[in-house]
């Protein structure tokens, strides 16, 4: 799985750099670590964190499509990694 998700982060355009700040939950673009901290605040199941998750991504520019793209995304992955167990 995570051999994929590379090969796919790569075909995309990431570099190694991005790659590994993305896979420790960081990013250097100020947008996209929102996002990362949206989602991994969606999975943690903290309500608090997410709601603190949601207000930083308005904060830095994440409307709310974008928002639920990235939770429909977790939550997607999360049933995809459900019922391959």
């Amino acid at each position: 799985m995570l051999r994929r998700l590379l090969y796919e982060a790569k075909d995309a355009g990431l570099t190694d750099a991005e790659i590994d700040a993305a896979l420790s939950g960081r990013s250097f673009e100020a947008k996209a670590c929102a996002a990362i901290r949206l989602a991994r605040a969606f999975t943690s199941g903290s309500s608090n964190d997410l709601q603190r998750a949601r207000i930083h991504a308005v904060d830095f520019g994440l409307c709310p499509d974008e928002m639920a793209q990235v939770e429909q995304l977790v939550a997607d992955h999360a049933t995809k990694r459900t019922e391959g167990s």
